[in-house]
């Protein structure tokens, strides 16, 4: 992803979740290092995907765990590796509550990124992280829902996308966005405020 195009999703981001969403980078929870939404955002949970083991999956599947989402493809060559990768480590960082989050990578490149796919990139990282792919439709609205946007360089083969994670509370309510290269133990340190508020 090139930094130019990086650089201004970010920018639309905050653009679009000061005006709209009076998100602050504190609010309800001081410690969060990333921005907050207050209100926090509702999110479709009802929207059909197929996860990395072929069967019928949606994000109301996690109510009940917060989630970590990240809208990425398994082509990437630099920011989705690194986000994964981050994943891991804040699962170990999260120890015995890591259990109460699901780590979830939304394909945007459901052409190329099969079930088998997914199942074979996300394995080489933790098998129990959760792999979606859907319809060009219904990832477009979620994208959008999430103020995120994507597209793809056919001549390169490459996809541009977003590069911020987004956390679900255990209601499905999108609470905090994570930009790239925010430190994983602060993330973790996060995560477990979130849950300790139950």
């Amino acid at each position: 992803m090139s930094r130019k195009f990086a650089r201004w999703l970010e920018i639309v981001f905050v653009i679009l979740s000061l005006v709209g969403c009076n998100a602050i980078p504190s609010g309800n929870n001081e410690q969060s290092v990333g921005t907050v939404m207050d209100p926090p955002k509702a999110i479709v949970l009802d929207k059909p995907f197929t996860n990395q083991l072929g069967k019928p999956a949606y994000l109301s599947d996690y109510k009940g765990r917060m989630a970590l989402i990240f809208f990425g493809y398994t082509n990437c060559p630099d920011v989705c590796p690194v986000t994964v990768s981050d994943f891991t480590r804040i699962k170990a960082l999260l120890g015995s509550q890591a259990d109460q989050v699901a780590f979830i990578f939304i394909s945007v490149d459901p052409k190329r990124d099969t079930p088998e796919v997914l199942a074979r990139y996300l394995g080489t990282f933790d098998p129990s992280f959760v792999g979606l792919r859907t319809d060009a439709e219904t990832l477009q609205t979620l994208a959008k829902a999430f103020y995120t946007t994507f597209g793809v360089d056919d001549a390169k083969g490459l996809v541009e996308h977003g590069s911020r994670t987004y956390l679900l509370d255990t209601k499905g309510l999108w609470r905090v966005s994570y930009p790239l290269g925010t430190p994983v133990k602060a993330i973790a340190d996060d995560i477990k405020a979130w849950l300790s508020k139950g």
